[in-house]
């Protein structure tokens, strides 16, 4: 009763444990049969599908379960013989005290479950700790549920910390690389999701997962329960998963004709007719600021401030005033105050961020993950039909190609012209959010008001001499066709209500 009881933990069905006995079976008979384990490979494991491979996994888990309860059995009945006759195994006598610590090392575990609790416990714990993660809930939550399902799959039931060892994390391992791209894991099965077939996830995007499951386990880690030591280190170095540098595709920065094609094209200097405002405004911003795309298009009219006499860009994504729950930026050290270049001012951006109330560029929406992608989308057509596009396939050229732009510029006239005129690259990691070493030592050494003029200072020798931005339409004479829309929408739902 207790063996089909334990079967149901690891399979869902009579005709799955039927199935994975079978194939216990034929292993072992394949094993015996082969006179290497390369020939039981290519005899038995090579012609093996995903899903019998996961089966045939479960069905060792689970004999290796069976034989550890009966090993134990034996142990508790061999003791229990010689208590009787007040012998231990050799037949010398031993008082009761002894026995009965004996006994306690046999037939219970040497933790309580207070001392050992369940990774699905330990989950819950991880999830309400402030661990200083920006994408916590939109990235690592997933991530790391969907690992504790997987090993609690392959255990047959909730696993506790301590009984986390190198099969599980081989298991996920395996798991995960097999996962065709894109696809959602909450709608599958563990044993579903092996046999879907698909394109695979990139080397990289496999390392940043596993990374993200090391994350947690070192949380386990300190907070002092008894994990492996070795496990966290095995999910990255050891995952046999390796970035081929050569087939990684790189950025590049805009040269200056790419630069001028952009904003001296005929939308800029001649139609003046764009989707939405953001088309206009954001890749001005990017040039002159290098923000991130997303820490661009979701900047509130609260977030355009005056620190002294200088205009900044807030990016932050914690404002008690914000009615944007998904303002997110990348890391703690995005937070920071960018002032607005001269040549933004010069096109009216200020007069232009009077006129909105909440949203800077309210005709932007977020998809369902909280990203900007039907602008971003929008962006790349509109590089495609000026033809600033990659030189090939290994090479990137997209928004984020500005914020590489402006920290090569910035960094080739830091250190030029006079001595009075050069700043250090401390104020280059403050402007584009970077978290460094110099960063923290120029924030020591300035105050605030100090480190914005800093910033000021240099940004106004950023300068780009292949654009003509006296050609460029001003924004109030520009056409954006989204506004448009959305203002006859306003006037057509305020009809109706009247």
């Amino acid at each position: 009763m207790k063996i089909d009881k334990l079967a149901l933990r690891f399979f869902d069905d009579p005709e799955q444990f039927g199935k994975a006995m079978k194939l216990l079976s034929e292993s072992t008979k394949a094993d015996e049969e082969s006179g290497s384990f390369q020939d039981y490979e290519e005899k038995f494991l090579f012609l093996l599908d995903d899903y019998d491979e996961w089966l045939l996994s479960k069905a060792y888990k689970f004999d290796e379960t069976i034989a550890k309860k009966f090993e134990k059995l034996r142990d508790e009945i061999e003791f229990l013989k010689n208590a009787l006759l007040n012998n231990d195994s050799n037949g010398n006598p031993v008082n009761s005290q002894e026995l009965i610590s004996q006994f306690k090392d046999i037939v219970s575990p040497p933790l309580p479950d207070s001392q050992n609790p369940k990774l699905d416990e330990l989950f819950d714990q991880w999830k309400g700790a402030d661990t200083g993660a920006v994408t916590k809930e939109r990235v690592l939550i997933p991530a790391v549920e969907f690992f504790i399902r997987v090993v609690n799959d392959f255990e047959g039931g909730s696993i506790r910390i301590a009984d986390l060892d190198l099969d599980h994390i081989h298991r996920y391992q395996n798991t995960y690389k097999k996962i065709p791209l894109g696809t959602e894991v909450k709608k599958y099965s563990i044993s579903q999701l092996l046999s879907l077939s698909g394109v695979l996830k990139a080397p990289k995007t496999i390392l940043d997962n596993f990374t993200h499951i090391n994350g947690f386990l070192n949380w386990v880690q300190i907070k002092g329960y008894p994990l492996r030591p070795n496990l966290p280190a095995v999910l990255t170095r050891g995952s046999g998963v390796k970035v081929d540098e050569k087939l990684t595709k790189g950025r590049t920065d805009y040269n200056d004709d790419e630069l001028r094609r952009i904003f001296n094209s005929d939308d800029y200097t001649g139609t003046g007719k764009f989707y939405s405002s953001a088309m206009y405004w954001a890749p001005l911003i990017a040039l002159f600021t290098g923000a991130r795309l997303a820490e661009i298009i979701q900047l509130e009219a609260q977030d355009i401030k005056l620190v002294g006499d200088i205009y900044v860009f807030d990016f932050n994504d914690s404002n008690i005033h914000s009615n944007d729950d998904q303002k997110r930026i990348k890391t703690k050290s995005s937070r920071r105050q960018v002032p607005i270049h001269k040549q933004l001012l010069d096109l009216g951006f200020l007069e232009y961020a009077s006129t909105q109330n909440d949203r800077i560029f309210p005709d932007e929406p977020r998809n369902r993950h909280g990203k900007f992608d039907a602008f971003q989308k929008r962006q790349k057509t509109y590089r495609n039909k000026i033809g600033v596009t990659p030189d090939h396939k290994m090479q990137l050229k997209d928004f984020h190609t500005y914020r590489h732009t402006v920290e090569t510029r910035l960094n080739d006239i830091r250190a030029t012209g006079k001595p009075s005129e050069r700043f250090g690259s401390d104020i280059i990691d403050e402007i584009l959010g970077h978290a460094s070493r110099d960063r923290s030592t120029g924030q020591r050494v300035y105050n605030h008001s100090q480190i914005v003029k800093a910033k000021n200072y240099a940004l106004n020798r950023l300068k780009y001499d292949s654009i003509d931005f006296d050609a460029i339409i001003p924004w109030d004479k520009c056409s954006f066709s989204r506004a448009k829309y959305r203002k006859r929408m306003a006037e057509k739902l305020k009809n109706s209500a009247n």
